[in-house]
């Protein structure tokens, strides 16, 4: 039943999304995850994560490598624990993690073509934000150290619910969903993207061959980027020269 129900909802979302792409054909808008998009940071979200199975006592041989944390974790963060037996209080478990991610989350940079690809998103006449799960002023903060503030119109940050911060980002940006698109490393990035509306534009580690069952391998998207993050100036150029010539 549960299955049928899902499909259901999975077929009106299709037909809507056709429908509304239809009407708003413009790309106005691009929004980025943070960790693991803008910034290299999965290696060390993983030893977090390591840490934290091993604070509730998950054997050390029982843990995720680091080819099976980039191909199977995604959100909610809770069933992901819960397939090594990790079954406690969510806020116990989030404090639990961030103690371990806390301690080493300054060590990861931002991509290097970062800069290049933010100044020709705007060149293109894009509005340009982000919506991640982080704290917002850390967010910030890391934004003003590489002098990166002044390309983003909106930050959201500490959203569990990602496509409801989607939703009250392109309010704020006044932008309809579909005239904007999502760029996140997670299947359930992907999902919260689809919920909301927006163009679902999947970053794929680079350099990482991950199994063909990985899960970022098998969600719809309208869009991979298999490399470096300058694919999504042409994925975004391919879409304003399309807006142009209609």
């Amino acid at each position: 039943m549960h299955r049928f129900i899902q499909a259901i909802r999975n077929g009106y979302r299709r037909v809507r999304r056709f429908l509304r792409r239809r009407r708003y054909q413009h790309l106005r808008a691009i929004i980025f995850d943070m960790d693991g998009v803008l910034r290299d940071s999965i290696f060390e979200i993983w030893m977090a994560t390591r840490e934290t199975l091993e604070h509730f006592g998950v054997p050390r041989e029982k843990l995720p490598t680091y080819i099976e944390f980039c191909a199977y974790y995604e959100e909610p963060y809770e069933r992901y624990y819960a397939q090594y037996g990790v079954v406690v209080d969510s806020k116990e478990l989030l404090r639990v993690y961030l103690s371990y991610w806390h301690a080493r989350r300054h060590a990861p940079k931002f991509f290097d073509e970062i800069e290049e690809v933010l100044r020709e998103l705007r060149a293109l006449g894009l509005k340009i934000a982000i919506v991640s799960m982080s704290n917002p002023d850390h967010v910030i903060a890391l934004l003003r150290d590489r002098g990166l503030e002044e390309y983003f119109d909106v930050v959201v940050g500490g959203r569990h619910q990602k496509n409801e911060a989607m939703l009250d980002v392109c309010q704020i940006l006044k932008v309809e969903p579909e005239e904007a698109a999502y760029v996140g490393d997670l299947r359930s990035d992907m999902a919260f993207a689809d919920i909301a509306g927006l163009w679902r534009w999947a970053r794929h580690y680079p350099g990482h061959d991950l199994p063909p069952d990985a899960c970022l391998h098998r969600c719809e998207v309208d869009a991979r980027i298999t490399g470096t993050l300058h694919e999504i100036i042409h994925l975004a150029a391919a879409r304003v020269q399309q807006q142009q010539a209609a």
